[in-house]
């Protein structure tokens, strides 16, 4: 496998644009059972067609 540094935006999966920027949420989640207290999720959002396309916990 080759890894090449490239100067392409990526595309959205969903709507195939060119993803020059990247819009983002957070939303508060809570965790119940063995790991207890409040941790957020940001949505990674398209700004084209406003589809998630991808996810991180803190």
């Amino acid at each position: 496998m080759e890894f090449v540094e490239t100067d392409r935006a990526p595309l959205c999966q969903h709507c195939g644009a060119a993803l020059t920027r990247i819009e983002y949420r957070r939303d508060k989640k809570f965790h119940f059972g063995f790991v207890t207290g409040a941790s957020w999720v940001i949505l990674f959002i398209c700004p084209h067609c406003h589809k998630i396309i991808g996810t991180q916990f803190w």
